[in-house]
Protein backbone atom coordinates (compact mmCIF):
# COMPACT_ATOMS: atom_id res chain seq x y z
CA UNK A 1 0.00 0.00 0.00
CA UNK A 2 3.06 2.23 0.07
CA UNK A 3 5.19 0.77 2.85
CA UNK A 4 4.99 0.90 6.63
CA UNK A 5 6.85 4.22 6.94
CA UNK A 6 4.43 5.95 4.58
CA UNK A 7 1.35 4.37 6.18
CA UNK A 8 2.56 5.54 9.62
CA UNK A 9 2.54 9.15 8.32
CA UNK A 10 -1.12 9.12 7.27
CA UNK A 11 -3.11 11.66 9.30
CA UNK A 12 -6.29 11.30 7.27
CA UNK A 13 -7.58 9.55 4.20
CA UNK A 14 -10.56 10.60 2.15
CA UNK A 15 -12.43 9.72 -0.99
CA UNK A 16 -15.22 10.72 -3.31
CA UNK A 17 -17.20 8.07 -5.10
CA UNK A 18 -20.48 6.18 -5.29
CA UNK A 19 -22.01 3.62 -2.99
CA UNK A 20 -24.83 1.12 -3.04
CA UNK A 21 -26.47 0.38 0.30
CA UNK A 22 -28.92 -2.50 0.65
CA UNK A 23 -31.43 -1.84 3.40
CA UNK A 24 -34.95 -3.05 3.99
CA UNK A 25 -34.75 -5.22 0.88
CA UNK A 26 -33.98 -2.36 -1.49
CA UNK A 27 -30.79 -0.89 -2.91
CA UNK A 28 -30.06 2.82 -2.56
CA UNK A 29 -27.54 4.51 -4.87
CA UNK A 30 -25.53 7.27 -3.18
CA UNK A 31 -22.80 9.75 -3.93
CA UNK A 32 -20.27 9.90 -1.08
CA UNK A 33 -17.55 12.24 0.12
CA UNK A 34 -15.74 10.78 3.15
CA UNK A 35 -12.77 11.79 5.33
CA UNK A 36 -11.40 9.52 8.07
CA UNK A 37 -8.75 10.27 10.69
CA UNK A 38 -8.05 6.67 11.72
CA UNK A 39 -9.49 5.80 15.13
CA UNK A 40 -10.12 9.51 15.90
CA UNK A 41 -12.94 10.96 13.81
CA UNK A 42 -14.81 10.54 10.56
CA UNK A 43 -17.15 12.58 8.41
CA UNK A 44 -19.14 11.25 5.52
CA UNK A 45 -21.44 13.30 3.31
CA UNK A 46 -23.87 11.30 1.18
CA UNK A 47 -26.67 12.11 -1.22
CA UNK A 48 -29.09 10.22 -3.40
CA UNK A 49 -27.62 10.06 -6.89
CA UNK A 50 -30.92 11.12 -8.47
CA UNK A 51 -31.18 14.21 -6.20
CA UNK A 52 -27.57 15.38 -6.35
CA UNK A 53 -25.80 17.14 -3.49
CA UNK A 54 -28.77 19.42 -2.82
CA UNK A 55 -30.15 16.98 -0.22
CA UNK A 56 -26.89 15.81 1.30
CA UNK A 57 -26.77 14.07 4.65
CA UNK A 58 -23.74 14.20 6.92
CA UNK A 59 -22.62 11.61 9.45
CA UNK A 60 -19.91 12.65 11.90
CA UNK A 61 -18.09 10.49 14.42
CA UNK A 62 -16.07 12.37 17.02
CA UNK A 63 -14.54 10.18 19.70
CA UNK A 64 -17.39 8.25 21.36
CA UNK A 65 -20.09 10.50 19.89
CA UNK A 66 -21.94 10.47 16.60
CA UNK A 67 -24.03 13.11 14.88
CA UNK A 68 -26.30 13.29 11.85
CA UNK A 69 -26.82 16.53 9.95
CA UNK A 70 -29.67 16.97 7.46
CA UNK A 71 -31.34 20.14 6.21
CA UNK A 72 -29.25 22.25 8.57
CA UNK A 73 -30.25 20.32 11.68
CA UNK A 74 -27.67 18.40 13.73
CA UNK A 75 -28.91 15.54 15.89
CA UNK A 76 -26.88 13.36 18.24
CA UNK A 77 -27.03 9.64 17.47
CA UNK A 78 -28.22 7.31 20.20
CA UNK A 79 -25.12 5.91 21.98
CA UNK A 80 -25.56 2.39 20.54
CA UNK A 81 -25.81 3.71 16.97
CA UNK A 82 -22.80 5.99 17.52
CA UNK A 83 -20.77 3.02 18.82
CA UNK A 84 -21.77 0.97 15.76
CA UNK A 85 -20.79 3.70 13.29
CA UNK A 86 -17.51 4.34 15.15
CA UNK A 87 -16.68 0.64 14.77
CA UNK A 88 -17.66 0.76 11.08
CA UNK A 89 -15.22 3.60 10.40
CA UNK A 90 -12.60 1.77 12.48
CA UNK A 91 -12.01 -0.74 9.66
CA UNK A 92 -10.15 1.96 7.73
CA UNK A 93 -7.68 2.40 10.60
CA UNK A 94 -7.21 -1.37 10.65
CA UNK A 95 -6.57 -1.36 6.90
CA UNK A 96 -3.79 1.18 7.49
CA UNK A 97 -2.40 -0.98 10.31
CA UNK A 98 -2.74 2.04 12.61
CA UNK A 99 -3.22 -0.24 15.62
CA UNK A 100 -1.20 -3.28 16.67
CA UNK A 101 -0.73 -5.69 13.76
CA UNK A 102 0.28 -9.32 14.26
CA UNK A 103 0.73 -11.92 11.52
CA UNK A 104 -1.39 -15.04 12.10
CA UNK A 105 -0.71 -17.52 9.37
CA UNK A 106 -2.04 -16.06 6.14
CA UNK A 107 -3.78 -13.09 7.77
CA UNK A 108 -2.85 -10.00 9.73
CA UNK A 109 -4.75 -9.45 12.97
CA UNK A 110 -5.14 -5.73 13.61
CA UNK A 111 -6.11 -4.59 17.09
CA UNK A 112 -6.87 -1.21 18.58
CA UNK A 113 -8.21 -0.66 22.10
CA UNK A 114 -11.94 0.09 22.03
CA UNK A 115 -12.49 -1.46 18.59
CA UNK A 116 -13.21 -4.98 17.37
CA UNK A 117 -10.24 -6.91 15.99
CA UNK A 118 -9.99 -7.08 12.19
CA UNK A 119 -8.51 -10.03 10.34
CA UNK A 120 -6.98 -8.85 7.06
CA UNK A 121 -6.00 -11.15 4.21
CA UNK A 122 -3.51 -9.72 1.72
CA UNK A 123 -3.41 -10.41 -1.99
CA UNK A 124 -0.26 -11.32 -3.91
CA UNK A 125 0.27 -7.61 -4.59
CA UNK A 126 0.45 -6.81 -0.86
CA UNK A 127 -2.90 -4.98 -0.95
CA UNK A 128 -5.74 -6.01 1.34
CA UNK A 129 -7.91 -8.57 -0.47
CA UNK A 130 -10.45 -9.33 2.27
CA UNK A 131 -11.23 -8.68 5.92
CA UNK A 132 -13.36 -10.26 8.61
CA UNK A 133 -14.81 -7.95 11.24
CA UNK A 134 -17.56 -8.21 13.86
CA UNK A 135 -19.36 -5.02 14.94
CA UNK A 136 -22.09 -4.30 17.45
CA UNK A 137 -25.61 -3.86 16.08
CA UNK A 138 -26.86 -0.25 16.05
CA UNK A 139 -30.24 -1.26 17.49
CA UNK A 140 -30.00 -4.57 19.38
CA UNK A 141 -27.66 -6.63 21.55
CA UNK A 142 -26.66 -8.73 18.54
CA UNK A 143 -23.28 -8.75 16.82
CA UNK A 144 -22.98 -8.35 13.05
CA UNK A 145 -20.44 -10.49 11.18
CA UNK A 146 -18.97 -8.52 8.30
CA UNK A 147 -16.90 -9.70 5.37
CA UNK A 148 -15.07 -7.10 3.31
CA UNK A 149 -13.64 -7.68 -0.13
CA UNK A 150 -11.29 -5.22 -1.77
CA UNK A 151 -10.34 -4.84 -5.42
CA UNK A 152 -8.73 -2.40 -7.80
CA UNK A 153 -6.44 0.38 -6.72
CA UNK A 154 -6.41 4.18 -6.48
CA UNK A 155 -3.48 6.19 -5.18
CA UNK A 156 -2.41 9.55 -3.83
CA UNK A 157 1.03 10.62 -2.52
CA UNK A 158 2.38 7.10 -2.97
CA UNK A 159 -0.37 5.46 -0.91
CA UNK A 160 -2.33 2.74 -2.73
CA UNK A 161 -5.88 2.07 -1.56
CA UNK A 162 -8.59 -0.33 -2.74
CA UNK A 163 -10.81 1.25 -5.38
CA UNK A 164 -13.76 -1.00 -4.63
CA UNK A 165 -14.89 -2.10 -1.18
CA UNK A 166 -17.82 -4.44 -0.68
CA UNK A 167 -19.32 -5.53 2.61
CA UNK A 168 -21.64 -8.37 3.48
CA UNK A 169 -23.35 -8.46 6.85
CA UNK A 170 -24.19 -11.89 8.23
CA UNK A 171 -23.70 -13.27 4.72
CA UNK A 172 -26.03 -10.81 2.95
CA UNK A 173 -25.04 -7.94 0.61
CA UNK A 174 -24.97 -4.65 2.49
CA UNK A 175 -22.61 -2.05 1.00
CA UNK A 176 -20.53 -1.51 -2.13
CA UNK A 177 -18.24 1.50 -2.56
CA UNK A 178 -16.51 2.60 -5.76
CA UNK A 179 -13.87 5.29 -5.19
CA UNK A 180 -13.31 7.82 -7.96
CA UNK A 181 -10.85 10.12 -6.19
CA UNK A 182 -8.54 9.46 -3.21
CA UNK A 183 -6.97 12.12 -0.98
CA UNK A 184 -4.24 11.28 1.55
CA UNK A 185 -3.06 13.75 4.21
CA UNK A 186 0.43 13.00 5.53
CA UNK A 187 2.29 14.27 8.58
CA UNK A 188 5.66 15.91 7.93
CA UNK A 189 7.67 13.07 9.49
Amino acid sequence: MGGSELLARIRAIGWTGTARVVTGGRAIELGVDTRVEPFIRARSDSWLIEDGRVEKRTMMIEGEHGFLVFRGRQVAMPPQQAAHERQQFGIYGHMLLAGIAIARGNVIASAKAGYPEALLALGRDGMPAAAAYVVDSPDSADAIRERFTFSGSVSDQGVRWPQRITITQNGKPFFALAIDDLTVELSAT
